[in-house]
C-alpha cells in the first residue's frame, strides 16, 4: 500500500508539472497556420533544449525505444532530428493544445494524465527522476566556502541539471538539519524564537512543504538536487534522527549520494578553538577525553559514516579526505564540484569565510566567556558576536596551539576507528598522515599575550560610539 501510494502521489506531481508546461507553451505560442490540412488540429512550437529536456526525462524511460509516442486524437509527440544529447540548439514539438476556449484542461490533458499513470507504473520507481546529494560536513572542512561558491553559482549549476536548494536556506540547508534535530539542543532553534516542542513541530511541518514544492520545481530541467550543512553530521548524532530525514527524502527522491570530507581530529579541534570561543564557551583547544569516557561523537567518524551509511547504504557514502594534498587542486570547493557535480564552479568568493583569529584575540575572548558565564551566553550572544567582529578585523591571525604531544593524545583516541574508515572506504592501512612533530610546538607556550588589552580597547571604542548609551547602561 506505501508502494502504490508513493507511485500516485509521484504521478499527481510529474502530470501537474507537464500539465503546466503545456500550458505555458499554449499561452506563448499561438497554433500555427502553416501546417497541412491534415495537421491543423496540432500546434507546432518551438522548444529550447532544456525545455525539451523537461518532458522528455519524464516519457524517455519507456518511449525512448519508438521513433515517436503517439496517442492517437490526445497527445502526439516530435522529436526534429534526433535524440542525441548535442543535436541543435532547438527542437521542435508537435502535439495537441491542452486548453479549450474555457481556458480549462480539456480532454486532451485529461488523457494525457491516464497514460502518464501508466508510463510512471512501468517505470517502477515512483516516479523520482531527481536524485539527491547530501553533503554534511564535517565541520571545519572547508563547508562554508563550499556554500558560497554553490550559492553563487546558482545558475550555472541550474543550467548543468543541478538545483542547489534555497528552501532549506539561503546560503545553506541549516534549516532542514534542525527540522529533526531536538528544539532545545539547538542555537539555530532559538534564534528563530522557538521555544517548545509545538512549536517546532508548527515550523517544521512548513519548512518540509516548502521544501516538498521546491523538489516538484527542481524536477522541471535538472537530474540532482543538492542539499549541503556540516549541521547535518554535527546536530544529527541519533539514528532516529537520522532515520525521520531518511523516511523524508526517500518520499522525494529516487536515490542519495551522501558526501562526508573528514580531517584529522586534532587539526579540526584546533580549528574548531575558534568557533568554540565565538558561541560563547571557554573551553581548552582539545577536548578533555578520558580513556574509559565515550569518544566526543564530533570527533568519532567511524560511528559518523556507520550512522549514515544507513540512510542510504554504505555504497551510497562518499567519505572524502580533507588535506591539501588528497583533495583536486588543493582545494575543497574544486574537489566537491569535480567529484559529485562533474563541473567546475566559474565564480569563487573573493574573501576567507571564516577569519582566525589571533592568540590575544582568543585570550579576549575567553576572559569574555569567563567572566559573563555559562548562563547568559545565550543573553549576550549579540554582544559576544559584536565583540568577535572587532577581534577579527583588529586582531585576525594564528591562534593557540597544543604541543606535539597533546595533539598525538587526543588523535591516538580516534585511531583504531580511523584505521576501519580507511579499509572500509580508501582500501589504505590508515586514515590520515601522523606526524604531529613538524606542525605542533614541542613546549607549551607561555608568553603572556595583550587579550586584556585588546578587551580595554574594544570596550573604549563602545564608549566613543555610543557614549549616551553606554554611560546609562
Amino acid at each position: 500500500a506505501d508502494i502504490v501510494g508513493q507511485k500516485i502521489g509521484s504521478v499527481s506531481i510529474i502530470c501537474g508539472i507537464l500539465g503546466r508546461h503545456l500550458f505555458s507553451l499554449r499561452q506563448q505560442h499561438p497554433p500555427a497556420t502553416d501546417l497541412a490540412p491534415a495537421e491543423n488540429h496540432l500546434m507546432s512550437a518551438v522548444v529550447h533544449r532544456q525545455r525539451r529536456h523537461r518532458i522528455w526525462n519524464i516519457i524517455c524511460p519507456v518511449s525512448q525505444h519508438f521513433s515517436a509516442w503517439r496517442c492517437p486524437n490526445y497527445l502526439q509527440i516530435k522529436v526534429c532530428p534526433s535524440l542525441r544529447p548535442e543535436p541543435l540548439p532547438y527542437q521542435q514539438w508537435r502535439f495537441a493544445p491542452p486548453i479549450n476556449s474555457t481556458g480549462r484542461p480539456s480532454k486532451y490533458l485529461l488523457r494525457i494524465r491516464l497514460q502518464l499513470l501508466i508510463l510512471f507504473f512501468i517505470r517502477g520507481d515512483g516516479g523520482h527522476s531527481v536524485r539527491c546529494i547530501l553533503h554534511i560536513g564535517t565541520e571545519k572542512t572547508g563547508s562554508t566556502s563550499l556554500q558560497t561558491a554553490l550559492s553563487v553559482n546558482r545558475e550555472h549549476l541550474s543550467e548543468r541539471g543541478i538545483f542547489y536548494s534555497k528552501a532549506a536556506g539561503t546560503l545553506n540547508s541549516r534549516a532542514l538539519a534542525a527540522a529533526f534535530c531536538q528544539y532545545s539542543s539547538d542555537d539555530y532553534l532559538a534564534r528563530l524564537g522557538i521555544e517548545d516542542t509545538t512549536q517546532h513541530i508548527s515550523w517544521r511541518n512548513n519548512l518540509l512543504d516548502k521544501i516538498r514544492e521546491e523538489v516538484v520545481t527542481a524536477q522541471t530541467g535538472h537530474d540532482t538536487f543538492l542539499l549541503s550543512s556540516e549541521h547535518f553530521s554535527s546536530r544529527l548524532v541519533r539514528e532516529e534522527q537520522i532515520a525521520s530525514l531518511k523516511s523524508f527524502l526517500l518520499t522525494l527522491f529516487a536515490d542519495f549520494d551522501v558526501a562526508c570530507y573528514l580531517r584529522r581530529q586534532d587539526r579540526m579541534a584546533v580549528s574548531r578553538h575558534n568557533e568554540v570561543l565565538r558561541a560563547g564557551f571557554a573551553e581548552p583547544i582539545l577536548p578533555n577525553v578520558q580513556a574509559s569516557d565515550s569518544l566526543p561523537l564530533l570527533f568519532d567518524f567511524e560511528a559518523l559514516l556507520r550512522r549514515w551509511s544507513k540512510l542510504a547504504g554504505q555504497s551510497a557514502l562518499k567519505p572524502r579526505i580533507y588535506d591539501k594534498k588528497a583533495l583536486v587542486d588543493g582545494d575543497v570547493v574544486d574537489d566537491f564540484s569535480k567529484t559529485f557535480l562533474h563541473t567546475r564552479l566559474p565564480e569563487r568568493p573573493l574573501r576567507q569565510a571564516n577569519v582566525a583569529l589571533s592568540k590575544p584575540a582568543q585570550d579576549a575572548l575567553h576572559m569574555f566567556n569567563t567572566a559573563m558565564g555559562p548562563k547568559t551566553r545565550k543573553a549576550l550572544s549579540q554582544a559576544r558576536r559584536k565583540l568577535s567582529q572587532y577581534l577579527e578585523i583588529h586582531a585576525p591571525g594564528q591562534g593557540r596551539q597544543p604541543t606535539s604531544g597533546e595533539a598525538r593524545e587526543f588523535y591516538n583516541l580516534f585511531k583504531k576507528g580511523n584505521d576501519l574508515v580507511a579499509r572500509t572506504y580508501f582500501n589504505e592501512e590508515i586514515l590520515f598522515p601522523e606526524d604531529f612533530n613538524s606542525e605542533y610546538p614541542e613546549i607549551e607556550d607561555s608568553k603572556h599575550h595583550t587579550g586584556a588589552q585588546l578587551l580595554l580597547q574594544y570596550f573604549e571604542h563602545l564608549i566613543e560610539a555610543q557614549p549616551e548609551s553606554m554611560s546609562l547602561e
